[in-house]
């Protein structure tokens, strides 16, 4: 991707599952672009957050854990069967 001065542009994207929902997979992701701005994208379709803090907040009231901590987890107990996910 270029560089072509968009704020908006990703710097970070984390991805949250909705661990209640399991073994459906119900997903989540949280980007901070380069602007500092936070988008929420979940099935209830995308919101703007104040803060990653918020976000991560508004996560986990609705159930949701964050796939890296699932995986340390899983890494922990394998019958935790995290979804690949890319790993």
């Amino acid at each position: 991707m270029s560089d072509d001065g968009c704020p908006h542009r990703p710097a970070t994207e984390a991805w949250w599952l909705a661990h209640c929902a399991l073994p459906d997979l119900v997903w989540a992701r949280i980007r901070t672009n380069v602007d500092g701005s936070i988008e929420l994208l979940e099935a209830g379709g995308e919101t703007i957050f104040p803060s990653l803090e918020a976000a991560e907040a508004y996560l986990v009231e609705d159930e949701y854990a964050a796939l890296d901590a699932l995986r340390e987890e899983e890494d922990e107990d394998p019958a935790v069967g995290v979804p690949d996910g890319g790993r």
